[in-house]
């Protein structure tokens, strides 16, 4: 880690989920410390180093003599090493390792596993990925003569080494400064509102050195990530938990890729099938449209080529010169005359040729007038009575020209 990266130490307390208290230390060693919830917080811990403090009072710290120099042999050792040291079953705590010490003991940082991963699933939730769990009394300043001790209202955390210290209640701290292997002296951090009994403490023949602090600021002040035991270790490294969750998400993970890649090659293959689809229709209309219009010469885009000689036909078909356009006029006037019998028809250029009979000369005037009068331009060719009936030849064409006015 870049010493010089900006860091945010997140105090978790007892009660994390009724909020949380921070402190963001910048790059020029300014520190601003807030408190809230750990949504808040999370929301402050871009581009920082972030430093997960857990309460002294849930982790045990010791040491262990265990020979050997295989990481992995000495992990599995561990636990069994420190069982007569711990009042909980081994198979349910959790133990990360610090750096063997002089004497060739190994410092043990002790916690309970269902705890650990409450913190983590806590902050995780939250959005907040730590690089740092480290308990409380290992944050505190490191002194070689001397034992660091913060009193938090009625809390006492106490650093007494590099990798060692303890957190008890306040009111038990002068029966421990009575035993032996005492330091020479204490230097105490003194939260506000706190009335550590600093007579009693002093009886035990300390020198003691007394000075008033915010926890965090001594926190943030006191951290040293060599020195401190990380507790992201074991089955809770960050390669672990990763591996962890592959193994729990693998088959879902599998199954999502499958059904991606099944999607993706349905997909081209339905392009594949519609582009053949589309050619193979292209080709027919090609053929539909030479067969309909053998006169074209050049085929470029038979589509549009038939859509508009379509449309050609339609408005031909429309005009008032049509086929189409005179039967459907002329129709229902050739149904009403009585004795109607239609005996040919003919069109061509425009006009339409009827060869009809009728029942006599005043039916035929009276259906050329009410022809005349719908427009068009009637004209009767041939008119001949013969076996009680009128036989004609008519010619019908569209509607005659506006006359002009004036």
């Amino acid at each position: 880690m870049n010493g010089n990266m900006k860091k945010i130490f997140i105090r978790m307390g007892s009660e994390p989920e009724k909020g949380v208290s921070w402190a963001e230390v910048a790059d020029n060693g300014t520190m601003e410390c807030l408190d809230g919830t750990l949504q808040e917080a999370a929301a402050r811990v871009d581009n920082h180093q972030v430093i997960l403090l857990v309460p002294a009072t849930e982790v045990v710290l010791l040491a262990a003599m265990v020979p050997g120099r295989n990481p992995r042999q000495i992990f599995r050792a561990i636990p069994y090493a420190l069982e007569e040291s711990l009042a909980a079953e081994v198979e349910k705590q959790h133990f990360a390792l610090g750096p063997r010490n002089g004497d060739g003991s190994i410092p043990v940082a002790v916690v309970d596993a269902a705890t650990m991963a409450g913190w983590l699933q806590s902050v995780h939730h939250a959005g907040i990925d730590p690089q740092f769990v480290v308990p409380e009394s290992l944050a505190l300043p490191i002194f070689s003569d001397s034992w660091s001790l913060l009193c938090d209202k009625a809390l006492a955390i106490a650093r007494t080494g590099p990798q060692s210290g303890f957190a008890l209640e306040m009111e038990s701290l002068p029966l421990l400064l009575s035993g032996k292997d005492l330091p020479a002296g204490i230097r105490v951090y003194n939260c506000p509102g706190d009335s550590p009994p600093l007579a009693r403490i002093a009886s035990a023949g300390l020198d003691l050195e007394v000075q008033p602090a915010v926890p965090l600021e001594v926190f943030a002040g006191g951290f040293d990530e060599k020195a401190a035991i990380n507790l992201l270790q074991g089955g809770f490294s960050p390669r672990t938990m990763l591996a962890r969750i592959w193994n729990q998400w693998r088959l879902n993970i599998i199954l999502l890729l499958g059904a991606v890649l099944l999607y993706g090659f349905l997909v081209v293959s339905g392009y594949v099938q519609l582009r053949n689809e589309s050619r193979d229709l292209s080709s027919r209309i090609e053929a539909v449209f030479r067969q309909t219009f053998p006169s074209a010469q050049k085929v470029v885009k038979p589509r549009v080529q038939m859509e508009n000689r379509l449309q050609s036909l339609r408005a031909a078909a429309a005009g008032q010169d049509s086929f189409l356009f005179l039967v459907r006029n002329i129709s229902p006037l050739l149904l009403q005359t009585e004795g109607f019998v239609l005996q040919g028809l003919r069109y061509k250029e425009g006009g339409l040729g009827l060869d009809f009979a009728v029942k006599n000369l005043q039916v035929l005037d009276e259906l050329k007038g009410r022809l005349s009068q719908t427009g068009l331009a009637v004209e009767i060719q041939t008119a001949s009575s013969r076996d009680g009936q009128v036989r004609a030849r008519m010619q019908i064409k569209g509607r005659l020209p506006d006359k002009p006015q004036g």
